[in-house]
Parts: C-alpha cells; structure tokens; sequence
C-alpha cells in the first residue's frame, strides 16, 4: 500500500433564530465535525494519523482527507473515528406584556456526510509475462546491435 485518502461533502445546516417581525433571537445554534483516520501495522505499529475538525458549516463543504506516501507491506489495518455534535439553544417567543414568556422555539441544526469515498493506493506489481516479454526485447535488441557491428 503506497497510500490512502477518504473524500466527500459535508453538508450542513444551521437554522436562522428570528423571532416574530423578523428580529434576531437569543438561541443559538452549532454544528461540529471531528475526523479521524488511520493506518497501523502490527510489525511496527501506527504508521500514518490524520486529523480534521470543521465547524459552523451552512451549506455544502467538499473535504480530502489523504495520506503522505507510505510503503506499508504485510497486514494493514485502517480506521476511521467520526463524531458530529449538532446542538441549538432554545429562545423564548415573547409572552404578553406583563406576562410568563412565551413558547421555547429550538431551531434546526444539522451534519451529514454525503458520498464518502475510501481510496487505497497501491503499486502495480508486473505479471511474469511483463518480465518476459521484457527479456525478449532486450535480446532482440542485443542481436540487432550485434548484426550491425558484425557488417
């Protein structure tokens, strides 16, 4: 394995707290994205960690999540730790005057991941007739180097 990455789309929301009339309220809302990602062999042990963090995302985000080049060989695990935290502070929609507040109103939040893709590199190791076939032509080309030093 030469390599290995995890791509996609985060896509969040975070809800507008307006109150009646269009004014800003005094709730709040968060969302929070943490990612993990790596590879361990045990011969010599964890080899390659990655780490990223995305916060306050309204919309969509693409992300990449790749690897520096590795040489691993023998047994390779990979893992990938993902934790979201999507939170909204409630307001109060205003009572009557001089009366009990109104209603508590969450807003939304939201996190997702749309599409991940886990990518594993790897070098390509040529198949006996590659090396066959490599053989020959290096002999063709010695004889025909030879035919003309000879004439």
């Amino acid at each position: 394995m030469t390599g290995f990455s995890v791509s996609g789309t985060m896509f969040g929301g975070l809800g507008a707290i307006t109150e009646p009339g269009g004014l800003p309220g005094n709730g709040n809302t968060k969302n929070t994205m943490r990612m993990d990602l790596g590879a361990y062999t045990p011969a010599t042990g964890s080899v390659s960690d990655m780490r990223v963090d995305y916060s306050m995302i309204d919309g969509k985000l693409p992300f990449v999540l790749a690897s520096t080049p590795l040489s691993l060989t023998g047994e390779v695990s990979l893992s990938m730790w993902n934790m979201v935290t999507v939170t909204s502070w409630p307001y109060n929609l205003p009572g009557y005057p001089d009366g009990p507040p109104g209603q508590l109103v969450y807003t939304l939040a939201s996190m997702q991941v749309l599409n991940p893709t886990l990518t594993i590199y790897t070098s390509a190791v040529p198949e006996p007739e590659t090396y066959a076939m490599l053989l020959a032509g290096m002999a063709v080309i010695g004889l025909a180097r030879r035919r003309r030093r000879a004439a």
